[in-house]
Order: C-alpha cells, then sequence, then structure tokens
C-alpha cells in the first residue's frame, strides 16, 4: 500500500488532479511566512532528504511580488534537481495560500511544514511507513525540536512550548490537556482527506483551511476531520528541527490570537478554562484585596504557590542549560503565556471568523 491508500496509478477530476496521471506520493507544501535563510535551509534538507526525488514534489506558497522567495527556489531547483516550485497568491492570509497550493498540489498526501523548519533525512520515510499500516488517518502529526544557535531566549521559548506548565499540554499528547491536534509544522494529510473535508470549492480552489482564521488553521482542519470520522494519529518520533524566530512582543500576540481561536472553535477547553480561571481569580483577588484582609491572604498564597512552580521549572532550565538568563526568562514567558491565554479565551472571535465553518460546531 502506497501513502493514502491509494495504489498505483490513479486518474482524478477538476481541481482534485484535473484529469492528469498522478505517480507523486508526497506534496511538501510550505507557506512562506520568514523567508530567507530559514527558507534556504528548509528547502537544502528537502534536497537531501533520503526519499526517490520522483515520488515527492515541494510546493512553495508565497505571495506574488515576493521575488527573493521566487528566485530562491528557481535557483535552488535548477541546482540540486529538488523538484519544487512556487506558487504566488495575491494575498496575504496564509489559509489561502495553503488552499491555492493544495490546488496545484499532485501528491496522494499533502505534507505540511514550515519555512523556518529543518526535515531530517528520514522524515518522508517515516510518514510513508506510518501511512502503510493505516487505512482510516485523517491527519498524522509529529513533533518539533529546537534548531539553530541556542540562546537563552531561545532555550526559554522552547521549553515554555514543551513544558506541561507552558504549551506543551496543548502540543502534544503527553499532558491531560484535550485531544492532540497536529500543527502545520510537522503534519500530513491524505489527499482524498483533505478535499472530502474541504468546506467548499471556489474558482476551482478548495477551501481546505477555513480562510476566516488568521491562526490556527491547521488545528481547525484536524478537528473538522477527526468529526468526520477520520483519525488523528500522533507519531512523536517523526520529528523536524524548528527555529524559534520570534519576539516577546509576537508570542504574547499570537498567543492571545490562538486563544481567542480556540474558544470560537471549541477546543483546548481544559488547558484554557484553568488559565482563564486563574486570570479572573486572581483579578478579582487582588482588587478585594484592598478592601478585605481574607482575600489579600488568598492572593498571597496563591501567587506564592505559582510562582513557585515556575522557580522549579526555571531552576530545572538552568540545571540543563547552564545559562543563568533562563532563570529569569522562563518564568516571565510562562506567565505571560498563561496571561495571554487566558485573557484571549475569555474573548472569542464573531462574525467572518466562522464564516464558511462545517455543519454541527462544538
Amino acid at each position: 500500500m502506497v501513502p493514502g491508500g491509494l495504489s498505483g496509478t490513479e486518474k482524478t477530476a477538476d481541481c482534485r488532479g484535473a484529469g492528469v496521471t498522478r505517480q507523486i506520493e508526497f506534496s511538501v507544501i510550505i507557506p512562506v511566512y520568514h523567508g530567507g535563510k530559514f527558507l534556504k535551509e528548509a528547502l537544502t534538507s528537502l534536497a537531501g532528504i533520503d526519499y526517490s526525488p520522483a515520488l515527492f514534489e515541494v510546493i512553495v506558497a508565497g505571495s506574488d511580488d515576493d521575488e527573493e522567495s521566487r528566485n530562491m527556489v528557481q535557483s535552488l531547483s535548477a541546482k540540486s534537481g529538488l523538484n519544487v516550485r512556487y506558487i504566488g497568491c495575491s494575498c496575504s492570509n496564509r489559509s489561502k495560500r495553503l488552499n491555492t497550493a493544495c490546488a496545484a498540489a499532485k501528491g496522494k498526501v499533502f505534507a505540511f511544514t514550515d519555512d523556518d523548519c529543518i526535515m531530517p533525512m528520514d522524515w518522508l520515510k517515516k510518514l510513508s511507513s506510518v501511512f502503510v499500516y493505516g487505512d482510516d488517518i485523517g491527519v498524522i502529526g509529529g513533533m518539533d525540536e529546537l534548531a539553530g544557535a541556542l540562546t537563552a531566549f531561545d532555550i526559554s521559548l522552547d521549553r515554555t512550548l514543551h513544558s506541561f506548565i507552558g504549551a506543551g499540554a496543548v502540543r502534544s499528547n503527553k499532558f491531560f490537556a484535550g485531544r492532540f491536534y497536529p500543527k502545520l509544522w510537522n503534519m500530513a494529510v491524505p489527499r482524498e482527506v483533505a478535499f472530502e473535508t474541504a468546506l467548499s470549492f471556489e474558482g476551482g480552489r478548495p477551501h481546505i483551511f477555513n480562510e476566516a482564521l488568521d491562526i490556527h488553521e491547521d488545528v481547525e482542519l484536524s478537528d473538522r476531520i477527526e468529526r468526520l470520522g477520520r483519525s488523528i494519529v500522533s507519531v512523536p518520533e517523526l520529528r523536524v528541527l524548528h527555529y524559534r524566530d520570534t519576539t516577546f512582543h509576537s508570542f504574547v500576540k499570537n498567543n492571545f490570537i490562538m486563544a481567542r481561536t480556540c474558544r470560537t472553535i471549541g477546543i483546548h477547553r481544559f488547558a484554557h478554562t484553568i488559565s482563564s480561571i486563574l486570570v479572573i481569580s486572581l483579578s478579582a483577588s487582588a482588587l478585594l484585596s484592598f478592601f478585605f484582609l481574607p482575600f489579600r491572604l488568598l492572593m498571597l498564597g496563591a501567587l506564592g504557590l505559582y510562582f513557585s512552580l515556575l522557580t522549579g521549572v526555571a531552576l530545572s532550565g538552568f540545571f540543563k542549560t547552564r545559562k543563568p538568563l533562563v532563570l529569569v526568562l522562563l518564568p516571565v514567558l510562562i506567565s505571560s503565556l498563561h496571561i495571554a491565554r487566558g485573557t484571549g479565551y475569555l474573548f472569542p472571535l464573531h462574525g467572518g471568523a466562522l464564516r464558511g465553518m462545517a455543519g454541527d460546531e462544538k
């Protein structure tokens, strides 16, 4: 059996295949966000991947006017022989770019990753092996590891994203925080499943990803796939190296928006509800503590326990990295994440964000 449960050579119609004979197993789709040196490293890693070049293609989805990325793709294709092409889109919305790329893709499986990721040589082999043993797979998700220069901020951010009291509870299925949902930086969806779950088809372009969402469109797609009876498969050994090319401001802003999106589409309820309860209760206790001594004691006790937990995580990070700045950055990042998530979850998205979403929303 080949990926996606499809055997041999198949023909399909319209944008699902345009009547073209398809023999490509994987379409690796990379939306451009960071570009530059990050995109170059991502493509270079794919050029050296241990998989038959005839069995996969790479599609870089960016803007029409991004000549730097377009030229990089063309240059690397000419030098390495990698089957890669650039698909330009006039919009800045990542979901629209992804949908445009999916419409042009020829593979039996859509494998997604970010342009700041480095794929190991056995990445596609591991993906292929998972599909061999599963016929009802809806979406596969792997893990990520820190890549690049290990600055104190990079390390602290990475540990925040993987800590059980940080985002680790919703990035993996190790901790009790609800369902596991694959992320775009390391996920794969069979072609037939992607088109089966598409919200609509417009002008030959499938709306596989919800174009009303600016973030967490990958999580919403996984949730939609699961609700249609397909399975979500976590593959911890399927890993990519991932740069942490962000700033503190972007980190807080994105987590606020992620929480609003989670509230809107009804996922990761447990973890976000806990964060929201903490934000509301501590804020209320802080206000009442000015007038009532019991609330002051309650607030001080709760904060003491919370900061003791943060201190424990910070000390663990310091002993493993021997970087003193981690002692400060880890508590700041984790507490900022809790505040951003807990506050954002109180303000669900409205209007356009719900447009086009499938039937019985949770």
